[in-house]
């Protein structure tokens, strides 16, 4: 599955893993948690922050102040919260897509460079 931060903060990962426990008769769920846009190069608006305050007090921790009118957010860290919170075990491949051009595509780096097209990625959901 993809989890960006509005899947991610809507509850995505644990509706999905209480989808995967309804129908999976393994006790143990495995997660990987790919390449993705790393904490130093997600800047977010001060508004981006306050959505997830409203949402709990305890998300501050997901954020470094860049300036008086942005922050970094570090949605690796929100991801794999919310999977250890669900009691999965998880791999963490951690790659910063938006650093790392020669390796990944990032909608993010792209469209800052005014690039036309970002390329694609690919999630895998398998039950075993």
């Amino acid at each position: 599955m993809h989890a960006g931060w509005r899947g991610a903060l809507t509850g995505i990962i644990s509706k999905t893993i209480s989808k995967i426990r309804k129908i999976s008769k393994s006790k143990e769920i495995y997660a990987s948690v790919g390449p993705c846009i790393g904490q130093k190069s997600y800047e977010v608006s001060n508004e981006f922050y306050k959505i997830f305050l409203l949402k709990s007090d305890k998300n501050k921790k997901y954020f470094l102040n860049k300036n008086m009118n942005k922050k970094f957010f570090n949605l690796r860290k929100f991801v794999l919260d919310e999977l250890l919170n669900q009691k999965v075990v998880v791999d963490n491949i951690n790659h910063d897509t938006f650093k790392e051009k020669e390796n990944f595509f990032s909608y993010r780096r792209s469209s800052k460079l005014k690039q036309n097209d970002y390329g694609r990625c690919i999630s895998v959901i398998t039950l075993v």
